[in-house]
């Protein structure tokens, strides 16, 4: 889900599988659907560039959850987040590999690929997979 703007594609293919790019009032639609399996799960890519009545739904739904819902969200920062949406989260942080994991593995990962390629990538990237 990408949720910065509401005039994004509809849909979006991500390694052969089709996702729907939906803004959230649509989302908190189908979240209130009765979930298929156990659960029903929802992935959001940077809230944090959110619009505010986006982060407003989104509140919304942070403060009544349904059972059997699992909301994902990926943040690049979390202090740009709304202070009510973060006191609603669990934060996970990432930390970047170091520069010789990085290198170690896109070597193993992509063999073919030289190891001068493979030092700008890792400098490119500053840690981030």
């Amino acid at each position: 889900m990408k949720v910065e703007t509401s005039r994004d594609q509809e849909f979006l293919e991500i390694d052969g599988k089709i996702y729907s790019n939906m803004g959230m009032r649509s989302l908190t639609k189908r979240l209130s659907l009765a979930p298929v399996g156990a659960y029903k799960v929802v992935y959001l890519e940077n809230i944090d560039r959110m619009t505010g009545a986006a982060a407003n739904a989104l509140l919304k739904t942070l403060e009544e959850p349904l059972p059997g819902r699992l909301i994902i969200a990926s943040v690049s920062h979390t202090g740009t987040l709304l202070d009510t949406i973060r006191s609603r989260a669990l934060i996970v942080p990432f930390v970047p590999l170091s520069p010789d994991e990085l290198h170690r593995q896109l070597q193993q990962i992509y063999p073919e690929v030289g190891s001068a390629d493979i030092n700008f990538a890792c400098s490119f990237s500053l840690g981030a997979w």
